[in-house]
């Protein structure tokens, strides 16, 4: 279907990339927050004529399970050309439900786009996510219904409900706090995003993480006011963070041992020419011993991992500041903790980058929270060096969305795109193929 629809590899490959992506966009569509990484395979399979008797040799395919095992991946996903029950089957999976040995799905390759979003829907089900309460059997005691309304379907409304009508699905699951066309897309026991986001930790832990990765552990905030030296005890306890090293399987690169590099700065970008002020080359550091003037309203903390091979991984995290000296007063003062999450989420201006992996020599940026002001996009390679800079001024004609021109010579790999707008700043990864 693929070489019969696009006669270019290019456009093949660009197809089956944005396909992909439909379920991180239906993510941020839908408030879910977290993040889907891809790996691709090829593998020869002995298809049939059922999708029943397919997905159940899928499952139990020692090269399939073989696979998912090397790349540690959490579901399988199989694209199939079958056109099964005369094209009225765009996919299944072996089970709606959170099962480890159950999470398989093969999805009809000419689903992934507009209308039938068939890798997102089957993506749900393996969340436990389940269609419209008209096609499955309602449990007021559980929320993961789909949910229709003046003709419009979100992603798990099965494509024959309601009847006579087109089978258009809206890149959104079912959430009654998201409002499209002015109405919410769920109800209170019609939240598939909410059945999604509560799975992802029982899903994520099919496989840990495969990939060399860090996180910064620690409060979200601090206050100036606490006296030098601060108390022991909770206080203490939240001047101190750790670089949480997610360690890879053996295929991947990453692997111990560890050197660290802590720094922190007030404008949240750190280089290879300007790095920021250097705190210390242990996995854990206190802060509050460190800095004797904490920056006022809010830092920047950031963390280089060095692995035993050479690659290199890092994390940024905002650091409130509460209350400050010069900034609020300190009679009362107080310890406010704010997790990082909630500190990625109270930033006004964010933005996501499509396509995202791409290998096209430019990227979609959409934005929000910008106002009347000037945005500057920055691309980083993982060593912090920066290889391009952009600086767009808002107008009425660009407002929120802008093409960035990406180096014709920019080698494949990963690359982080920083945002800055105003004092907001936010960073994505982007994966150049």
């Amino acid at each position: 279907w693929l070489q019969a629809s696009f006669n270019d590899w290019f456009l093949r490959l660009l197809y089956t990339t944005i396909g992909l992506e439909t379920v991180n966009i239906a993510y941020a569509n839908s408030s879910i927050h977290g993040e889907v990484r891809w790996h691709m395979d090829y593998i020869d399979f002995d298809f049939t004529s059922s999708a029943f008797r397919d997905i159940d040799n899928m499952a139990s395919s020692e090269e399939i399970q073989d696979l998912r095992e090397y790349y540690g991946a959490d579901l399988v996903f199989m694209f199939s050309n079958q056109g099964y029950a005369n094209g009225e089957i765009f996919g299944i999976v072996n089970e709606t439900a959170q099962d480890f040995d159950a999470a398989y799905s093969i999805v009809e390759i000419n689903s992934l786009l507009s209308p039938d979003f068939g890798l997102a829907h089957e993506y749900g089900h393996l969340f436990g996510a389940q269609h419209n309460p008209s096609s499955s059997n309602p449990n007021p005691s559980d929320c993961p219904y789909a949910h229709f309304y003046n003709a419009t379907k979100t992603i798990l409304v099965n494509s024959a409900d309601p009847p006579n009508q087109a089978r258009n699905r809206i890149l959104n699951y079912s959430n009654p706090g998201v409002i499209v066309g002015g109405a919410p897309t769920g109800l209170e026991n019609r939240n598939n995003a909410g059945k999604i986001s509560a799975g992802h930790c029982a899903v994520a832990d099919y496989f840990p993480p495969s990939l060399f990765s860090v996180d910064i552990i620690g409060s979200g905030s601090l206050c100036r006011c606490l006296p030098v030296p601060p108390p022991t005890g909770s206080y203490r306890e939240l001047g101190e963070f750790t670089a949480q090293v997610n360690t890879p399987a053996q295929a991947f690169p990453g692997l111990p041992p560890y050197t660290y590099r802590w720094y922190y700065n007030s404008s949240g970008i750190f280089t290879s020419q300007n790095p920021g002020i250097y705190l210390g080359n242990t996995e854990s550091i206190d802060f509050i011993s460190l800095v004797a003037d904490i920056p006022c309203e809010h830092f920047f903390l950031y963390v280089e991992v060095e692995s035993s091979d050479n690659e290199v991984v890092r994390d940024t995290k905002r650091i409130y500041t509460g209350q400050c000296r010069g900034c609020n007063t300190c009679n009362n003062p107080k310890i406010h903790y704010v997790n990082h999450e909630l500190n990625i989420s109270l930033n006004s201006f964010d933005f996501n980058v499509y396509p995202n992996p791409s290998g096209l020599n430019e990227i979609l940026v959409n934005y929000s929270g910008v106002g009347d002001t000037t945005v500057q996009f920055i691309l980083q390679n993982q060593t912090g060096l920066m290889i391009e800079k952009w600086s767009i001024r808002e107008t009425t004609e660009n407002y929120g969305r802008n093409f960035l021109k990406l180096p014709e010579q920019l080698s494949k790999g990963i690359y982080f795109l920083t945002g800055v707008s105003k004092n907001e700043i936010v960073t994505k990864k982007i994966i150049r193929l």
